[in-house]
């Protein structure tokens, strides 16, 4: 069919996908594995946009007021944005290998991330306590 179909445009050389709208300052490709944890963390400024190109991951948000706060537990795969904001703890669980573009409002240099991000732990991450002395020992 040729014609548009939620924003997509479908025409004989193939489809315009729109992926994301914003000013944003840093567009990365993250690849993750089967299994992986990403996030557990919350950021005090920066927002992002994720669209997973292809895989399957779950992610969660919650709250920052536990008592008040809401949770956000959905499955998400190719074709949907998902948006995240400041102030809004988050962590992914990837389900199967996934390869997911993030567009994000702040550059992502190492010290600019890190001096932005609250840890926050939603889903448990045996492996983060290694990359994290790994990461230090360099």
């Amino acid at each position: 069919m040729i014609g548009k179909q939620e924003g997509i445009i479908v025409e004989e050389r193939g489809r315009i996908i729109p992926v994301a709208e914003g000013e944003f300052k840093t567009v990365i490709l993250i690849e993750s594995k089967k299994g992986a944890i990403r996030a557990n963390h919350w950021h005090k400024t920066d927002s992002h946009v994720m669209y997973i190109l292809s895989g399957k991951a779950r992610y969660i948000e919650v709250g920052l007021d536990h008592e008040h706060g809401f949770v956000s537990d959905q499955i998400y795969g190719p074709g949907v944005p998902i948006i995240t904001l400041p102030l809004i703890a988050h962590a992914m669980e990837f389900l199967e290998d996934t390869v997911m573009i993030v567009c994000t409002k702040n550059a992502r240099d190492y010290a600019t991330y890190m001096a932005d991000i609250v840890t926050h732990i939603i889903i448990p991450d045996s492996q983060a306590e290694k990359r994290h002395a790994a990461r230090s020992d360099s």
